[in-house]
């Protein structure tokens, strides 16, 4: 069974925080009133024992929520949607930057995950070409995300 997982970035201190995304914005009874949209990231486990832990929630920005692929990278990084990744193909010497998008952006395939090009050399941006290919010499690696801030 698929992992449903979100991420997405706190209010408080920007930190990501993975869960699954509650909205809690307050109802409204007119359409005149103004209410911010507001997002608490959920997360449920168990203790080490296999006790149930409490569930705890944070306020994050609706705006930073990312929903997982399904993927990891060559670390063993979970990939998330808006994830900029770096691509190497050693075999053929060349690599490039690109972002995962949900849906078919660049209309060329229909994984329902999307790598869509940013930099480096231009390559094959087909998602089966660069996840779980090592023996090939093609090599993913998380390295940002597009709502993280450039310092």
């Amino acid at each position: 069974m698929r992992e449903i997982l979100f991420k997405a970035k706190r209010i408080d201190n920007g930190e990501w925080l993975e869960g699954v995304p509650v909205d809690v914005t307050p109802l409204t009874c007119f359409s005149s009133d103004s209410v911010k949209k507001e997002i608490v990231m959920v997360r449920a486990g168990f203790a080490d024992w296999g006790m149930p832990r409490g569930i705890k929630g944070a306020s994050v920005d609706p705006e930073s929520v990312c929903q997982y692929t399904g993927l990891t990278d060559r670390n063993g990084v979970k990939v998330f949607e808006g994830d900029i990744l770096k691509f190497t193909d050693e075999f053929n010497g060349y690599e490039w930057i690109g972002r995962m998008e949900f849906g078919n952006p660049n209309a060329r395939y229909t994984w329902g995950w999307q790598l869509v090009y940013v930099s480096g050399e231009e390559a094959n941006v087909d998602t089966l070409c660069w996840f779980d290919m090592e023996e090939s010499g093609a090599y993913s690696e998380v390295i940002g995300n597009i709502h993280d801030k450039e310092e």
